[in-house]
């Protein structure tokens, strides 16, 4: 079987663009970003990207209806956060066994409506199907602007590079379940939320996309690793990553340290955190981190853009320096 990018290369090699497409699978750049980009006129843009679950490739089976519903809708705001875009609404192509009880299926759409709520959008439509598992793929239409616009092709040397929120919780969090690993309560409550029912930071893109800092943005679905390999590859810059610098909780090492894995790689490989990565142009950084309190943004600064010919690397604690592998997180992949 095909590796997912693999698959993604045979699309790019048979669909065609138009000129009003600005960002598309055809397109030089398109491929790295997470959404598709539509010119609407000569400033205004719309955003559109989908993104679809599987219950059985991508929900654990202690995950409730209602949380199912729920991602369904963060895991396509996700995208739009990433590139700029105010959610304008979501419609979803649904498949369902035909034994699913219908109290399952109304928690599900409940679930899919607390979501787009939170938001400040809506689910508006879509199409049903019946099929063997059950399959929620939504389709997330934004607006934005050209100069409000996220991309991750603008990267340059010297940028800082941030994240939003903490990383490693719901990869550590999926580890545990995975091994049925016994926890307390405490670190249950702390961060199998971030597993469940994770969060897409749309606040925070709208908040940064008016101030015009941000070089380059995406969200860290697919890995950290993965994450600033696409960026990487459309900005034509590298990264140095410090480890020490990295937001992770006590919780997450913990979890690493019993199931005996490296919480590194969690960050860098698993992905589903859905967190931004940003770089921020480095004559702005200083006046951001002045003002992140009366913003209300939590970013941390985790390494610096540098050349292309630098590769990916982050630093280790113990000062060792090693590559990043252009990997992460692949439903293809046995």
């Amino acid at each position: 079987m095909a590796t997912e990018k693999e698959i993604i290369d045979i699309f790019r090699k048979n669909l065609k663009g138009t000129p009003n497409i600005l960002l598309g699978i055809s397109s030089e750049m398109g491929v790295f970003n997470d959404a598709g980009v539509v010119e609407i006129d000569g400033e205004n843009l719309l955003v559109v990207t989908t993104d679809m679950i599987g219950y059985k490739t991508h929900i654990p089976d202690i995950a409730t209806p209602k949380q199912i519903g729920k991602k369904s809708i963060t895991v396509n705001i996700s995208d739009l956060a990433a590139m700029g875009a105010k959610p304008l609404g979501v419609v979803m192509s649904i498949g369902f066994p035909s034994d699913l009880e219908t109290q399952y299926i109304d928690k599900i759409a409940k679930g899919m409506n607390e979501a787009a709520a939170s938001y400040s959008t809506c689910v508006f439509g879509g199409d049903i199907n019946k099929t063997d598992d059950i399959i929620l793929a939504g389709t997330a239409i934004g607006k934005t602007s050209k100069k409000q616009l996220f991309t991750r092709n603008d990267a340059e040397e010297g940028d800082i590079v941030c994240v939003t929120g903490n990383l490693g919780d719901s990869a550590a969090s999926y580890y545990a379940w995975k091994n049925q690993l016994s926890l307390s309560p405490n670190i249950k409550e702390k961060i199998f939320p971030r597993f469940l029912d994770p969060k897409a930071r749309i606040r925070e893109s709208l908040i940064l996309r008016d101030m015009q800092i941000v070089s380059s943005c995406g969200d860290i679905s697919d890995g950290l690793g993965w994450e600033l390999y696409k960026t990487g590859k459309a900005s034509k810059v590298g990264f140095e990553i410090r480890e020490d610098l990295l937001p992770i909780n006590d919780e997450v090492y913990e979890i690493a340290d019993k199931l005996n894995l490296n919480p590194l790689d969690m960050i860098l490989y698993h992905g589903e955190d859905f967190e931004l990565i940003l770089t921020i142009k480095s004559n702005k950084w200083d006046w951001l981190v002045e003002n992140m309190e009366k913003l209300d943004l939590n970013l941390t600064k985790i390494g610096e853009v540098c050349s292309k010919n630098l590769g990916n690397k982050i630093i280790l604690k113990s000062k060792t320096k090693i590559n990043i592998e252009n990997k992460g997180y692949d439903q293809f992949k046995k």
